[in-house]
Formats: C-alpha cells, structure tokens, sequence
C-alpha cells in the first residue's frame, strides 16, 4: 500500500502536478521520508540560514503599548527565525549560523 501511495507521488511530482492534490499519506511520505531523514533536515536548516541572513542587529525598536516594534516596517514583515536571531544577538545567531553551516556540510 505504502509503495503504491509513493509511487503515486513521484508520477505526480514527474508530471509537474505537484502535491497539492494528493492525500496527506502521500504528502507525508514524500516530504518526510521515514528512511532517510537527511534531505529534511538539510532543508530545514537551509531554510533557517536564509531566514537568519543579514540581520541588522542594530535596528532601532518603538514601543507599541506593551509591544516593541521595528522602525523599519521590512524589518517587521521578515520571517520569525530573522526576529529571534535579533532578540538573541549577534554573538548567539553568528555561533548558530555556523554549527547549522557545519551540520549542513555532513548532511550533504
């Protein structure tokens, strides 16, 4: 049953359908695979590399009532991971961003 369900994604994916339309069985399968979870965590840490790049750790905050805010109105739009990065600091991130650059170069 499992292989038949994974066969099914990779004609879809083949066919450029993507998986949008396919059951969340399939959907799991292809994006987590159980065998090998090599490429997901590539993916993953690949995503917070980007997410945590260029950050401005100078970036002046406003205070919102009880919130602090960016100045910057592109600086709030950017991802969540950006924002920890910035609450963290710049020492913390930088160490971060190079253990995940390190781990990615094993999993590759």
């Amino acid at each position: 049953m499992l292989a038949a369900l994974v066969m099914a994604a990779a004609l879809a994916l083949a066919a450029g359908d993507g998986l949008e339309d396919l059951p969340k069985e399939i959907k799991a399968t292809t994006e987590f695979p159980a065998h090998n979870p090599k490429p997901l965590l590539a993916r993953r840490i690949k995503e917070f590399l980007e997410a945590t790049e260029g950050i401005d750790f100078d970036a002046p905050l406003v205070s919102n009532g009880e919130l602090k805010l960016f100045k910057n109105p592109d600086y709030e739009a950017r991802p969540k991971a950006w924002k920890m990065g910035y609450r963290a600091g710049k020492q913390a991130t930088e160490k971060a961003r190079e253990l995940a650059r390190d781990w990615l170069k094993t999993l590759e």
